[in-house]
């Protein structure tokens, strides 16, 4: 087969230029100058170029993620149970990445109703076994319903209701907020601010 190829760069012309691959294939070669010339698309047929355009654009794609990929940094977090390896890469997240949408902070909500029960169940036992009195005595029937608690997974909203009132009283009793401040006695899961 034989290409005639005319420089883009330069003005320079190379005459013919005779290559065994097929028509369809192109590249870059060089003049004596250095300068990239590309090679004519000889002979190809429609179908032949536009097998070309995809494979450049693909090609193309190829190398933006080969760029972006060499700017991830992968790790591997190890540790026991409950030692904050979700919640460092959730931190990773929101600092370096992109903020969580409406929709991803709709579906935490389920799991933000099972821990807050989940700890408050274990702030209640706790503070019966430290025997520190609640302030309220009406406190006592709050930490029975919440003690009686014994979902996994996800909560409703209509699930949650019950348990809206006995988890605000609780919170504010002095009894509750001794036994967080005594926390380093008992394993206390979930993430609980004393206001």
């Amino acid at each position: 087969m034989t290409c005639h190829v005319r420089s883009c760069m330069g003005g320079a012309t190379f005459g013919l230029f005779r290559k065994s691959f097929p028509p369809y294939i192109r590249g870059w070669v060089k003049d004596s100058a250095g300068s990239a010339v590309k090679m004519a698309l000889c002979l190809a047929s429609p179908d032949e170029k536009e097998a070309i355009r995809r494979s450049r654009q693909i090609d193309k794609q190829l190398q933006q993620e080969r760029r972006s990929l060499k700017q991830e940094i992968k790790i591997l977090l190890l540790g026991a149970g409950e030692s904050g390896k979700s919640t460092f890469i959730k931190q990773m997240r929101i600092l370096h990445g992109s903020d969580y949408s409406e929709a991803d902070r709709l579906d935490f909500r389920h799991t933000i109703y099972h821990n807050m029960l989940k700890g408050t169940k274990i702030l209640a036992e706790a503070r019966r076994r430290l025997q520190i009195p609640l302030q309220n005595s009406r406190n006592q029937q709050n930490g029975q319903i919440i003690s009686s608690y014994h979902r996994e997974g996800e909560l409703s909203d209509e699930d949650f209701q019950p348990y809206v009132t006995p988890l605000d009283e609780l919170w504010k009793d002095s009894g509750i907020q001794s036994t967080i401040s005594r926390s380093n006695e008992f394993q206390l899961v979930g993430y609980f601010i004393a206001c």
